[in-house]
């Protein structure tokens, strides 16, 4: 903020609200570890995301000091301002998203909301200049490629009589006995519209040590690997990469549409790629021949020299959601089968355990699922074996899972190590119960001929 004391005084308010709106938009909460340093704030919240934004608002110059339920108070470049919390519409892996509704010492009614770009823009007012749109979304695009996760903040004014009539529908949803969060959703979905972008947010999610090397081990071990995450696109290509699970030898298809002939077309095209090199495509245990040569143009694939990896999968959410119904289904499947890799980004909790349940049921596989947040439980609940990673995520992936371990590079132990000697153990139990039970058997039954199957005789 003290840069932007620089700027033009047009940009330098759009600056200071920005970085205003970080500050408020949050249920991170303040705690000052020393109490003889009043100057030091740290921030606890539920995401490490969340708690990353706010300390990046704090230090330059967007301070939040405390909150209660009747005020907000922040402190930008020095000057102490105060709110009044009137709504808080919680973030969820569904709506992707978050808002908080204020009022300002003015007496206006503001609202400032944040989620992924996919949403923001779908709910931004008709208006809209597009120049701010244009500038903000090649931002995303660099973010992305440089592999950060990405945030889009907009804000809105309300009027009176607009809230107070929603404030009760909301209310109602709030209290009702039977699809409680469905009806908050829905009431949300009516206020969250018309909406003024403000700006961007990149946050850099590094790799924990070893990640690549352990990832580059299961693949030596013959252990299929698939990301399910809720990142854009190329920020999970850009993971993909960094973490050895994409090579620069793979051929890397990227599949992406909004309606089903479109994605049917896409998936399609794949398999004739994977078709003329050689691999079989099985569809329901049959191969397949080749299929038509109609392809839809929108259909991107990363060129390389010869595919000397082998191929790879990268498809966002709303496609899955066509690939995952009973129609394309098996034809997904056949596709992904034959992979090296598989990407999966923009997907929701409920189309990562679909997607686990697609493996586990279409090729009768034992399946693994590994994740450390919340918003992986279902998908390591739907898998043979559930693996949480305990960490800043929180736990409650870890207390949903069948194994907790720190790290992901210990996943590496836990299956060639442990397993191993698991599998040993338990074959060598098989073998001493059989023997076991051959051997008595075996003696009572020669037992009853010596004795002329006559039960009273000693």
């Amino acid at each position: 903020l003290p840069a932007a004391l620089t700027v033009p005084v047009e940009q330098r308010k759009h600056i200071v609200t920005f970085f205003r709106a970080l500050a408020i938009c949050h249920t991170a909460l303040a705690d000052r570890p020393d109490a003889n340093d009043p100057f030091t704030i740290d921030y606890k919240a539920q995401s490490p995301d969340e708690a990353a934004l706010v300390a990046a608002a704090r230090d330059v110059g967007a301070v939040f000091l405390n909150k209660n339920n009747q005020t907000i108070d922040v402190e930008i470049m020095g000057k102490p301002e105060r709110f009044t919390p009137l709504k808080v519409l919680e973030f969820n892996s569904t709506r992707k998203r978050m808002s908080v509704i204020i009022r300002e010492p003015e007496g206006r009614i503001l609202m400032i909301t944040k989620g992924a770009d996919s949403v923001i823009y779908e709910r931004l007012r008709e208006d809209h200049p597009a120049q701010m749109k244009d500038v903000t979304t090649r931002d995303l695009e660099d973010f992305a490629n440089a592999g950060l996760r990405t945030l889009c903040i907009a804000y809105r004014y309300l009027e009176e009589t607009e809230y107070l009539e929603w404030s009760k529908i909301h209310d109602e949803a709030a209290a009702a006995l039977q699809d409680r969060d469905e009806l908050v959703d829905e009431a949300a979905e009516k206020i969250e519209e018309n909406l003024t972008l403000l700006g961007a947010t990149a946050l850099e999610d590094k790799l924990q040590v070893g990640v690549p090397d352990a990832i580059a081990t299961l693949h030596r071990a013959g252990i299929k690997l698939w990301i399910l995450t809720g990142d854009k696109l190329q920020t999970a290509i850009e993971i993909g990469f960094s973490c050895n699970l994409l090579t620069s030898d793979m051929e890397i298809m990227i599949v992406s549409s909004d309606h089903m002939q479109g994605t049917r077309a896409q998936i399609e095209a794949a398999c004739n790629k994977i078709a003329a090199a050689g691999r079989p495509i099985l569809i329901n245990g049959k191969k397949s021949k080749l299929f038509g040569r109609k392809t839809d143009p929108s259909f991107k694939m990363e060129p390389t020299e010869a595919g000397k990896a082998g191929f790879a999968v990268v498809i966002d959410g709303e496609t899955l959601k066509w690939a995952l119904s009973n129609e394309l289904k098996p034809l997904f499947l056949a596709l992904t089968t034959q992979c090296e890799a598989v990407v999966c980004c923009r997907v929701s909790p409920a189309q990562k355990a679909l997607t686990v349940k697609l493996v586990k049921e279409g090729m009768n596989a034992m399946t693994l699922a590994i994740g450390d947040g919340a918003n992986d439980v279902a998908m390591i609940q739907e898998a043979h074996i559930g693996v949480g990673i305990a960490g800043l995520e929180g736990a409650q992936a870890s207390m949903s899972a069948d194994y907790a371990i720190g790290q992901f590079r210990f996943l590496t132990k836990l299956l060639l190590v442990h397993g191993h000697w698991s599998v040993v153990r338990i074959s060598k139990m098989h073998v001493v119960f059989f023997f076991k039970n051959i051997l008595w058997t075996c003696t009572l039954f020669f037992f009853q001929l010596f004795t002329e199957f006559d039960g009273t005789c000693e």
